[in-house]
């Protein structure tokens, strides 16, 4: 017979998802496009400030159109386009990582008297046999 200390258990892997499935991507667009709310968009100062002069490049831009404006119609298209672009881009790449960390299988617990969490496996580890001591055993708790 053979002693718990001696079997070997590997852990099955899961498939996981490849990352510009059509369905992921065309929801991190829609997700972008609802991120240019400015209650959103406050929360990161830097992105807020970029979201500010993408308004003020697009009120330049249709004075421009209007009649004379403060520069050539197509340098504040680009600057405009840029602006935009960069916040777009911004807004798809969050939307994708929240997309990735959604996904995660699970994430296993340390033990409690730590309270620090780490990565699983590709599945969690099963609990010892007989383990030293209660609080040495990992559970698998879902991902938050």
């Amino acid at each position: 017979m053979t002693s718990p200390s001696e079997i070997q258990v590997t852990p099955t892997r899961t498939r996981s998802r490849p990352l510009w499935e059509p369905t992921l991507v065309w929801s991190a667009m829609y997700a972008a496009l609802g991120k240019l709310n400015p209650r959103h968009q406050i929360r990161n100062p830097v992105m807020f400030v970029v979201w500010v002069g993408s308004m003020l490049a697009t009120l330049l831009l249709g004075q421009a159109l209007a009649g004379p404006g403060e520069a050539p119609v197509s340098f504040i298209f680009a600057i405009t386009g840029w602006l935009w672009g960069t916040l777009l881009f911004a807004n798809f790449a969050e939307a994708m990582a929240e997309d990735a960390a959604e996904r995660r299988p699970t994430v296993c617990a340390a033990p409690v008297r730590t309270g620090r969490q780490r990565n699983c496996p590709a599945t969690c580890p099963p609990r010892q046999v007989q383990p030293p001591h209660p609080a040495a055993t990992r559970t698998c708790q879902p991902a938050r």
